[in-house]
């Protein structure tokens, strides 16, 4: 290798000459040793010796060739780098548009790779996404359709906001838990069950295909079996209201039915041993079409006599002497003993005398109250408060 510089060989691979100290550049050196070297002769004795060569200037045409090569690698570095962005492009949209026809005939699985290879172009990306959101969605429907509704579930709560994931998330709720009424349905776990049906949405949900008919045998046999221990328990009344709207279920009517009693034969049914005298008639005449009539008469807490008088009949009581609550029960409807009377559909009232709530019957006398009219046979008037049945 030779110095481009001072012509001295120097040895391959040096950087700099040791001679010149020049940086040695290996493309020059190479040039330099490829020019062809003159030969020295010696001059003859009668020749006259040349004279010594004037320093040449250094030649430049080196350089400009190195820097037409460079520019001529630069050229087609860029001239290849917009042919492979124009082949790039080409084969983008190629891909674009064959993954636009897949996601058309909605081949997701398809699109979605067209549009993962081609990254930032055009909106791609966004596509991709769709498309994931699609397979995703698919995937959902056929779980809930097998009946996996917790992996359905979670897989449409990830796709909030898609298509109808959000009606999907509510439908696979409500699966969820009609799933567990029914299996407390079938442990007959009436209650529980109950409580979870009355929550579902029976009317707008048509997955819940036996919720409604569930529902009503809870709530039937519920009422039922709450009838059944009332009426067990001697509550006859109270049995009787949770009988009755049963109807047909099971012996419902028939149990409802024996809750009803006969109303006792006009005359006192009970009679205090404390108070035995009958110093004192008194005659009750009820309305003629007010109904049977069930009378308490009460000296101070104490009650001294019962009277029951059935609807269109009068009654005649021989009390003791003394000052008298009276209270007044009466209905048209069904009698459920002396404890619950007409239960809530009668009527309860305590008899007024003027501004007084009792009345002072007398010795050796005999007197006539008339029930729910404007006097007594004092001349007093007669009115009513109402009474409540726990206290009468």
């Amino acid at each position: 290798m030779i110095c481009p510089s001072c012509g001295n060989q120097l040895e391959d691979g040096l950087k700099f000459c040791p001679h010149c100290g020049e940086k040695i550049d290996p493309i020059e050196a190479m040039i330099k040793e490829s020019e062809p070297t003159r030969s020295v002769e010696t001059p003859k004795e009668d020749e006259p010796v040349p004279a010594p060569a004037q320093p040449a200037e250094k030649d430049s045409s080196g350089n400009k060739k190195r820097i037409a090569i460079a520019v001529g690698i630069i050229a087609a570095v860029i001239i290849a780098l917009f042919a492979g962005r124009a082949i790039l492009n080409k084969m983008h949209e190629k891909t674009y548009k064959e993954a636009n026809k897949a996601y058309a005939t909605q081949k997701y699985e398809e699109a979605l790779k067209g549009y993962n290879k081609l990254g930032d172009y055009e909106d791609a990306k966004s596509r991709a996404k769709t498309c994931q959101q699609w397979i995703d969605y698919k995937a959902a429907i056929k779980l809930m359709d097998k009946g996996s509704y917790e992996e359905a579930l979670k897989a449409f709560k990830s796709l909030r906001g898609f298509q109808d994931s959000d009606t999907q998330i509510t439908h696979c709720e409500n699966m969820i838990e009609y799933e567990k009424a029914e299996k407390l349905f079938e442990e007959e776990k009436w209650a529980e069950a109950r409580d979870i049906y009355n929550k579902l949405p029976i009317s707008e949900d048509e997955g819940l295909k036996d919720a409604a008919e569930h529902l009503k045998y809870c709530n039937n046999i519920i009422a039922y079996n709450e009838g059944a221990q009332l009426l067990k328990d001697k509550k006859l009344y109270e049995a009787y209201t949770k009988l009755s709207p049963l109807g047909d279920f099971k012996d419902a009517k028939a149990l409802a039915d024996s809750c009803v009693q006969a109303f006792p034969a006009t005359g006192e049914t009970y009679r205090n041993e404390k108070y035995p005298s009958k110093a004192v008639q008194l005659k009750i005449v009820p309305p003629s079409n007010g109904g049977a009539n069930y009378l308490k008469f009460y000296t101070g807490s104490d009650l001294v006599s019962c009277v029951a008088i059935a609807n269109g009949s009068t009654a005649t009581v021989s009390l003791p002497v003394g000052t008298y609550t009276i209270k007044d029960a009466y209905s048209t409807g069904p009698w459920f003993g002396e404890t619950e009377m007409f239960g809530d559909k009668g009527t309860y009232i305590k008899l007024t005398n003027g501004s007084s709530d009792t009345f002072t019957l007398q010795a050796n006398m005999i007197y006539t109250l008339t029930l729910r009219s404007s006097t007594a046979t004092t001349g007093d008037s007669v009115g009513s408060k109402s009474e409540n049945r726990s206290s009468f």
